[in-house]
């Protein structure tokens, strides 16, 4: 089982270990979506300070039916007590708001299983 907590805006937080093919690894918060359907999600910064390995591009639908095109990379992950190679998406940001991209590494974000990071 994983534990996490509920955040002060009532979101749920999961901290999974995450590591690249030559970096980490790295305790991550992440934002559980309601909707998850198996995607973990991390912004450009963290894929790239991970240096996570580039499997291929991708195109994903938004809510608003808008199409978008991002990076696809892989992973380890330790989920449950067991390590799993994962496909990781790189996050957009919203076109209304820019990545910080100076915040801090423990205020979490939101991905599908998103992480609550820089």
């Amino acid at each position: 089982m994983i534990a996490g907590q509920v955040d002060s805006i009532l979101e749920p937080i999961v901290v999974l270990t995450i590591s690249g093919e030559s970096a980490g690894p790295l305790k991550v918060p992440f934002v559980v979506d309601t909707g998850y359907t198996g995607q973990i999600l991390l912004p450009r910064n963290l894929i790239d300070g991970l240096r996570l390995h580039w499997l291929r591009d991708d195109r994903s639908m938004l809510a608003d039916g808008s199409i978008i095109r991002h990076e696809v990379f892989s992973a380890w992950i330790v989920w449950d007590g067991e390590i799993r190679e994962v496909a990781v998406d790189e996050s957009i940001p919203p076109r209304s708001s820019a990545l910080d991209s100076s915040a801090d590494i423990n205020s979490p974000r939101r991905c599908g299983l998103t992480a609550t990071s820089p």
